[in-house]
């Protein structure tokens, strides 16, 4: 057929030589589009007659919205319009869903009862200049405060750990404002994601709304807002937590986090909420007790130099069963998520083995061998790009811990209370029974992650669509 080549099996145009080539038209975003791809469409605000802000969608209506497959109402582009020209005044919460690998977060500095507004812009300046590049900024409507915007970088992180970590940078900014000279009264993190909880059929049981935050005003500086400070979520996981957080050891034990001792956890932990410190005193407890008797009554194959220790087992462990606990809401469980908390603990002190991808890989398929994975679908796709230079992003497989696997790391409750018993064998007890009463499946048996072609979800090859072809008979036929 002329202008036509079969190649790969894939029908493909040869390009003519007289045709014109196109220009390829950059279009820049919307400020419409830019900040939903940021807030959340479900919980948003607007500010009453009485002042005060109130969520569109309450808890209740939402959860009897997704119960009942209704429609919630969203923010069009003429609230938009409203928002900016002052007509009204809307608030957001950030995008905190799994598809989402940006949100939106403010800074509120706040000088209600005390402060001016020139020092609080100020402040704004000064964290523009050393924590925030390029951070944009403007006054509030009623001109006692700043409001300032960020980007945050989620990537696979759920809205749970971005809360999280969302909340370790407003104790940070207030410490900052603390051990500075600025007459300003507060300053806090708004915009924290709403947070959904599913079960296994993939219904709503729970839900929380999130930290409603004032959109920005000036629609006139929207080049400015793109190119705001842009945040990794996994380096504000290495702030320190709030003082409250932080447990208590009992006489006689180092504080981990105390001011007496400067410990290496102290300037950069990914404790408490994210990970508790309970869980990590018991990398050297529990967690290790499970891993080696695990590697000694089973065994665990490794290739090439990927030489995995009861301590890497332990550590994967730990995260496991977190990750299992604070599930992402399509069920999926991507390796990055794994590496970035797990790099997060390294530098921070926390473990003291680094992530590498094949102990990492090693570990998961010796888990899978022994049953101990739940694996809801195995296949995975990576990112990728089509002939039109277009990015699709990819998803990841679907597993967790089993319930056997979770069974036997609950018995953490249970050491916790004996921890001076480290030496405590496992003899005797319902872990060893169960691990022992495991049997590997060999390699060919052992459900792992399995690649799929970006091509299968949007190529069909010629044998697929030919029966949805008409035939030449066929149009004349219809034409007559």
């Amino acid at each position: 057929m002329k202008g036509l080549t079969v190649f790969n099996s894939y029908i493909v145009r040869e390009p003519s030589k007289t045709r014109r080539k196109r220009k390829k038209i950059s279009r820049k975003p919307t400020i419409y589009k830019w900040l939903r791809d940021r807030v959340s469409w479900v919980d948003y605000g607007i500010k009453t007659k009485k002042g005060k802000p109130v969520h569109c969608n309450p808890n209740e209506e939402v959860l009897a919205a997704f119960a009942a497959g209704d429609w919630l109402p969203k923010m069009n582009n003429a609230d938009f319009d409203d928002h900016f020209a002052g007509r009204q005044t809307n608030y957001f919460t950030g995008n905190g869903s799994l598809r989402a690998e940006e949100l939106l977060a403010m800074i509120d500095i706040d000088c209600h009862e005390r402060g001016t507004l020139a020092e609080a812009v100020r402040f704004a300046q000064y964290l523009k200049k050393h924590h925030f590049p390029n951070l944009y900024f403007e006054t509030s409507t009623n001109g006692n405060g700043v409001h300032g915007y960020i980007v945050v970088q989620k990537y696979d992180a759920g809205a749970p750990f971005v809360n999280q970590v969302l909340k370790r940078l407003d104790y940070h900014l207030k410490e900052i404002l603390r051990g500075g000279e600025w007459d300003v009264e507060t300053v806090e993190i708004k915009g924290m994601c709403p947070e959904f909880t599913w079960n296994g059929d993939g219904r709503l049981t729970n839900y929380k709304s999130g930290l409603l935050a004032k959109l920005p005003r000036d629609r006139n500086r929207f080049a400015e807002l793109m190119d705001t400070t842009r945040v990794d979520c996994f380096e504000l996981a290495k702030l320190p937590l709030p003082p409250k957080k932080q447990k208590e050891r009992s006489a006689g034990r180092t504080v981990r986090n105390s001011a007496a001792s400067v410990p290496r956890s102290v300037a950069g932990s990914v404790t408490g909420k994210v990970i508790g410190e309970d869980e990590l005193e018991e990398l050297q407890g529990h967690y290790l007790k499970v891993a080696r008797t695990l590697m000694e009554n089973h065994v665990l194959r490794t290739s090439g130099r990927a030489v995995v220790t009861a301590e890497d087992v332990a550590i994967f462990l730990m995260l496991l069963r977190f990750f299992t606990l604070n599930m992402n809401e399509d069920g999926t469980l991507p390796q990055v998520r794994f590496k970035r908390l797990w790099e997060c603990l390294y530098q921070c002190g926390d473990v003291d083995r680094p992530f590498d991808d094949k102990r990492f890989a090693v570990i998961r398929n010796y888990l899978s061998s022994l049953d101990l994975l739940d694996w809801e679908n195995e296949k995975y796709q990576v990112g990728w790009k089509d002939e039109n230079g277009r990015y699709h992003k990819g998803r990841a497989a679907c597993w967790k811990a089993g319930e056997v696997l979770m069974e036997m790391l609950d018995g953490l409750d249970v050491v916790v209370e004996e921890r001076e018993k480290r030496e405590t064998s496992f003899t005797g007890t319902k872990v060893l029974e169960i691990i022992l009463s495991l049997t590997a499946k060999s390699p060919e048996e052992t459900i792992r992650p399995v690649p799929i072609s970006e091509t299968d979800d949007w190529r069909l090859n010629p044998d697929e669509i030919a029966p949805y072809i008409p035939s030449f008979e066929d149009l004349l036929e219809l034409a007559a």
